[in-house]
């Protein structure tokens, strides 16, 4: 089964499904994931066909304020379809790559801490960075052809760069983003 099939497999949408419906149990009654709920199987099919036959298109990402900071949101839809890519994506990465400590259920912080201090005995350097605005700074072309050279599957590369190379909107004012992934989306968990 390719990367494709397995994100677009009906076990793995359910599973993404039930994922966001937790994640938005308390959004408002006029929220989108209210239709997604109700309508799901056809939401599903629809998104199946869209992607298998590669016109699926990512909505607008609603940028707005809360509590004096800004904030993304996507669509019921286009959520549901970048949690099922996240899931499928951790798995595969975290296989590939060895040694990844952020993602549930891989030690975090401590294991990391481990790893860098059975390490020490071999470096003479310690090297920590912290990079601001660095989600926001991220550049395009660089991150698409990194996720390239990981990721065999063509039509996945595709589907993340169409996720990447958002429209936002806030309020009626609409802009293609040039630069930057925003901070909490799926890509930034893999």
């Amino acid at each position: 089964m390719t990367l494709l099939e397995k994100i677009i497999s009906l076990q793995n949408l359910d599973n993404a499904f039930n994922i966001l419906s937790r994640q938005r149990k308390y959004y408002s009654a006029h929220d989108d994931i209210w239709d997604l709920r109700y309508n799901r199987s056809s939401y599903k099919q629809q998104i199946i066909t869209k992607i298998k036959v590669g016109i699926f298109h990512f909505d607008p990402v609603m940028e707005y304020e809360a509590k004096n900071e800004i904030c993304y949101k996507r669509t019921a839809r286009d959520a549901l379809v970048l949690k099922a890519r996240s899931v499928v994506l951790n798995e595969y990465l975290t296989f590939k790559l060895g040694k990844v400590y952020h993602l549930k259920g891989h030690g975090g912080i401590y294991h990391a801490i481990r790893h860098v201090k059975d390490s020490l005995a071999k470096s003479k350097f310690v090297f920590k960075t912290d990079i601001k605005s660095y989600y926001k700074s991220i550049n395009y072309n660089m991150l698409i052809q990194e996720i390239d050279k990981l990721v065999p599957d063509k039509q996945v590369v595709n589907l993340i760069e169409n996720s990447v190379r958002r429209t936002n909107v806030y309020g009626e004012v609409y802009w293609d983003c040039k630069i930057g992934i925003t901070q909490g989306s799926t890509l930034h968990h893999c």
